[in-house]
């Protein structure tokens, strides 16, 4: 049997495995595909995100100076009690009002630092004469433990609630002049 050879090897007759192997990765990749399109037009639309719609919204942040306002309400009672922790009340107060009123970082300035800022803001000079002078008192209160008056108190803390609403009213009626 030595002289009998067969031509060719034996042709594999019906369907090849390797093809289906390759057609099953097409389908997973075309899949995928599909899938990812799908969830990216269901984040687009906002229907895949995290929110809620019975989610209850915050109401918007107070005006700074009804903020301002409150704090000084809140303080009133240190006037005869503590005047020295008073005045740091009160000047923490002025200071907040016009950082978040007038956009400067009066919170971390000196108050000879805020004294000369002030001079650029669109306020009356006789309030930017008050407001120095009750600066530099308030200073002299804090940091040197001079005495105050009960007088000098309230006339100081009168003269904040005053700037803080008087400085609002301008402030809104310069704000509605620029967007007219």
């Amino acid at each position: 049997m030595k002289d009998i050879h067969d031509i060719r090897p034996p042709v594999f007759v019906g369907f090849n495995p390797g093809i289906l192997d390759v057609l099953l990765i097409i389908a997973v990749l075309v899949a995928a595909c599909v899938l990812t399109w799908f969830l990216f037009k269901l984040y687009k639309k906002g229907k895949f995100s995290r929110k809620n719609k019975n989610t209850l919204l915050l109401p918007p942040p107070l005006p700074a100076e009804d903020i301002a306002l409150q704090e000084l309400e809140f303080s009133a009672d240190l006037m005869d009690r503590e005047k020295r922790r008073f005045y740091f009340r009160l000047t923490a107060i002025l200071k907040k009002y016009i950082s978040k009123k007038f956009k400067i970082n009066a919170k971390e300035m000196t108050s000879q630092e805020l004294i000369k800022s002030t001079r650029t803001l669109d306020i009356k000079s006789q309030f930017l004469l008050e407001i120095s002078k009750f600066l530099i008192f308030s200073d002299n209160i804090k940091y040197a433990a001079m005495p105050a008056s009960t007088q000098e108190v309230k006339a100081d803390f009168n003269l904040i609630k005053k700037f803080i609403k008087t400085t609002s009213k301008n402030q809104d009626e310069y704000l509605k002049k620029e967007t007219s």
